[in-house]
């Protein structure tokens, strides 16, 4: 509870989950990535309860949610954190908590994610950590095609804000 500072409860995730990003679908439920697993769990913050993990693919990172659908943010990591190849987005509907589709992204280990102003999903792509080939992807919702890629943005970025006109604001390591 943030307006008392205190804490209401713990709800525990699956072992080994290694918990990364969470996104509110709703009032009362979380979608949790669980990157050891491969899986998202989907949280009711006010029963403490938590419900069936939905398998999403390699090494889900964070969670965006838009118009009745989330989008995991698949890194695709493997033997010492490396990326194996391209990102991926399994897109979940909200309602039914299936995965309806898979996006194939050109950069690699999706790291971080927003819709802007212009109803598009915006992507960083950290790439390879030394490698210096972290990039941005951008998504349109409605074909669920990734529309633009861009290199560029150095040295593994890991955070992003979108702001109020066509910026994008980039932190990198």
């Amino acid at each position: 509870d943030l307006k008392e500072g205190v804490l209401l409860r713990t709800i525990a995730l699956p072992q080994g989950s290694g918990a990364t990003g969470a996104a509110f679908l709703n009032d009362s439920i979380v979608l949790a990535a669980n990157p050891s697993l491969n899986s998202v769990t989907p949280i009711n913050v006010l029963a403490g309860t938590s419900g069936e993990d939905i398998a999403v693919g390699r090494f889900p990172q964070s969670v965006v949610v838009e118009g009745g659908r989330a989008f995991v943010l698949n890194a695709d990591l493997g033997e010492f954190f490396s990326p194996d190849g391209p990102a991926t987005v399994p897109v979940i509907d909200i309602e039914s908590l299936t995965v309806t589709a898979t996006i194939e992204l050109s950069g690699e280990n999706a790291a971080a994610g927003g819709v802007g102003s212009d109803g598009r999903l915006y992507i960083v792509n950290s790439g390879s950590f030394g490698g210096a080939n972290g990039s941005l992807s951008v998504v349109n919702l409605t074909s669920l095609t990734e529309v633009g890629h861009h290199p560029g943005l150095g040295e593994f970025p890991g955070s992003l804000a979108l702001g109020p006109t066509a910026r994008a604001f980039v932190g990198s390591f």
